[in-house]
């Protein structure tokens, strides 16, 4: 069996053997390659011989398909058939890794097809003169891309997903380097960047992406890639209502050790964002644990995706002040899109509460209709969950009032 890894620098083996040297002549190598990857592994031999050898006369071409025939045959132990016509291979004689890589996408096994792609397909590969085999070597290097890009950014999602930004930016920089022209590869690499705290490398990234494809395209980044960097530029992302003392919004060391608590915890903000319905995740952990770590990873996350975050850290004070809880989550909520369409008495409520809506909203406690705190809360974030989805994270929770 001759194996051959295509997608980078093109490395054969023949039952797991390096290959005599005559079967790494480039024609031969074509040859091979081409035939794996066409229809039920055939061709006939006329579409061969204009493929590899068309400056040649039909005499000396069939003669050069001939000794190739015979350099693979003897390689594959007659794994390969051929007639006056055609031309084709017994299945598994040649295996490639773009056949692994299609079934590993398939499976959604992402970090073994990430593996696979080291490269562009036959990187640095060429023949000289063979504008068709150019041509069909144009179609699979385009297509090989999209898919390489497809396993690098799917693992790069994953990494993410349990915390591993590091690896996720790494990944997510293979599949730029892949395909420079890739919005997902670069929505990858500005998102994890931005979860580890590098919002402006981020906003540079996506301002010299969209400058490259408005001077060498005439196009302008998706909207929501440019969403995407809007969120970036204009908070700390996952910074909380109620600023908790000595953190950095920014700045934040490596998720260790919770991978698996930040998948299952964004794995309910995605069925909350599918269904669409409210959700109720509980994170219980001792003093030091890493739960207020944890939370502030997946905020910065749920944010990212075009939440409204509330988050707020409850302290033992806040026991003894009635409503002291929903009036710090409600800070987070006066300057949220769509919040005036609120309803006035909803508003009014807050803004008598919450300095932060008093000074959004001055009129507002004139209002002689005003709802409770707890109403008006809850109103205002069925108005504001109409137009965006809202994430509330509370940690310490069990220092909140009781009301």
């Amino acid at each position: 069996m001759i194996r051959g890894e295509t997608l980078g620098p093109v490395r054969v083996t023949v039952d797991g053997a390096p290959p005599p040297a005559e079967l790494l002549w480039r024609k031969h190598l074509a040859l091979r390659v081409n035939l794996a990857r066409s229809p039920k592994l055939r061709r006939t031999r006329a579409h061969l011989i204009g493929l590899l050898w068309p400056d040649k006369d039909e005499a000396s071409a069939r003669h050069s398909l001939n000794e190739a025939l015979r350099v693979v045959r003897r390689a594959t132990r007659d794994q390969i058939a051929s007639d006056a016509e055609q031309v084709a291979l017994h299945e598994g004689a040649v295996v490639l890794d773009v056949d692994l890589l299609t079934r590993k996408l398939a499976s959604g096994s992402w970090e073994e097809a990430a593996g696979l792609v080291l490269g562009e397909f036959l990187e640095g590969f060429q023949l000289a003169g063979a504008t068709d085999f150019e041509t069909w070597l144009a179609s699979e290097r385009s297509e090989w891309r999209r898919q390489g890009t497809l396993a690098l950014v799917r693992w790069a999602e994953s990494l993410a997903g349990t915390g591993r930004v590091a690896e996720s930016l790494a990944a997510a920089e293979r599949a730029a380097r892949l395909d420079p022209w890739s919005e997902s590869a670069v929505r990858q690499v500005i998102t994890a960047l931005a979860l580890a705290g590098e919002g402006t490398e981020a906003m540079a990234r996506f301002e010299a992406f969209a400058a490259r494809a408005g001077r060498e395209l005439g196009t302008e980044p998706s909207r929501d890639l440019t969403l995407l960097a809007g969120r970036i530029k204009s908070r700390r992302l996952g910074g909380p209502s109620r600023p908790v003392p000595g953190a950095d919004p920014l700045r934040r060391p490596p998720l260790v050790g919770r991978g698996a608590e930040l998948a299952a915890l964004l794995e309910s903000w995605r069925r909350s964002r599918t269904a669409p319905r409210a959700e109720v995740a509980v994170v219980i952990g001792s003093q030091g644990s890493g739960r207020s770590r944890l939370l502030e990873e997946a905020a910065r996350r749920v944010e990212l995706d075009g939440a409204v975050v509330l988050q707020i850290r409850a302290v033992p004070a806040d026991q003894v002040e009635p409503w002291n809880g929903l009036i710090s989550l409600a800070a987070g909520l006066a300057s949220a899109p769509g919040v005036a369409g609120s309803p006035p008495e909803a508003i009014a409520g807050l803004a008598t509460a919450a300095p932060e809506w008093a000074e959004r909203f001055p009129t507002a406690s004139r209002e002689r209709e005003r709802w409770s705190v707890a109403r008006a809360f809850t109103e205002v974030v069925k108005t504001v969950a109409s137009e965006r989805p809202v994430a509330v994270l509370v940690d310490d929770a069990h220092w909140l009032d009781e009301e």
